[in-house]
């Protein structure tokens, strides 16, 4: 982009667990770069996906779900103080919010959380598709003197993708002129190691979301890539022997099942990892049982 004069903006997005903001930033990345999943705080610390839109760069912040950690959890607590920092880091906040919800103590949380940041907030009222226009006009006119707090409302749907051009318009409007901070053809900070346990994480919740915690640790323990076939070893880390018995399942039916799903989201996108071409995964999986501490997350 050299010689071009460019725009950059950093756009914090934030909500409640299931409220859709991790689908909406996978949407708007084109790809892949959130976990989601209906299982709360899923999602553990902080994920850039990057997004360019002809001269402009959106950097988007995909924040934990947010919520009121309990006293004395370690793991909630971290969960909690990742989401804010990355709340903060943006020049603006996108606060994605479920309507069907009312009002609830958590939004209210939010919403006050965000007024003690004074930074410029946009809001997003997700899944239009399952709510009338007059439900949707009641639950806008009940933010009341809350509505002050965000430049702009929204109407979208992640589920329709209907609703996001005015958004991507309003945050080209507003971005500052500025060298992209991420190159062309760059489209999150994770690493492939990072990318690929989410996969796994995902696939598990999606198959286990009662019987499993949502702090469960996968660790990419290495990559290997040989001419047809990436080989991807990996450790699933639980706390108690119960939790390691039902990842492996009867007779190792389970573990199997995650394996062949793993191994198939995979595949789906390192074509966009390290402009790899598409070739056929194999996953192994490993399971252990350790206490997870702060800093494993």
């Amino acid at each position: 982009m050299t010689g071009i004069q460019t725009k950059l903006i950093m756009a914090s997005i934030c909500g409640e667990a299931n409220s859709g903001k991790s689908s909406i930033v996978n949407l708007l990345c084109g790809r892949r770069i959130s976990i989601v999943s209906s299982k709360p705080q899923a999602s553990r610390f902080n994920v850039r996906g990057i997004a360019n839109y002809n001269k402009t760069q959106i950097v988007f912040i995909d924040t934990p779900g947010v919520f009121k950690p309990k006293v004395g959890g370690v793991i909630e607590r971290q969960i909690a103080r990742n989401a804010w920092d990355g709340i903060r880091s943006g020049e603006k906040i996108i606060l994605v919010v479920d309507p069907r919800k009312k009002f609830q103590d958590g939004f209210k949380y939010i919403l006050h959380e965000i007024e003690r940041t004074e930074q410029p907030a946009i809001l997003l009222i997700n899944k239009m598709d399952m709510l009338t226009k007059e439900q949707m006009d009641e639950f806008e006119e009940g933010l009341g003197e809350n509505a002050k707090l965000f430049e702009k409302i929204f109407r979208v749907s992640a589920k329709l993708n209907v609703g996001f051009v005015p958004v991507i318009e309003h945050l080209q409007e507003t971005a500052t002129i500025s060298p992209w901070l991420y190159n062309e053809g760059e489209f999150t900070d994770q690493t492939d190691e990072q990318i690929l346990a989410e996969i796994t994480r995902e696939v598990i919740f999606k198959n286990l979301e009662q019987e499993i915690p949502y702090n469960t640790v996968v660790r990419t323990e290495q990559i290997k890539e040989t001419e047809d076939i990436i080989e991807v070893l990996q450790t699933i880390i639980v706390e108690r022997d119960g939790q390691k018995k039902i990842i492996i399942g009867a007779k190792g039916t389970m573990l199997l099942i995650l394996l062949r799903q793993s191994s198939l989201e995979m595949q789906k996108v390192l074509g966009g990892i390290g402009n790899k071409k598409p070739k056929r995964v194999k996953v192994t999986l490993f399971v252990k049982v350790s206490q997870i501490k702060e800093g494993m997350l």
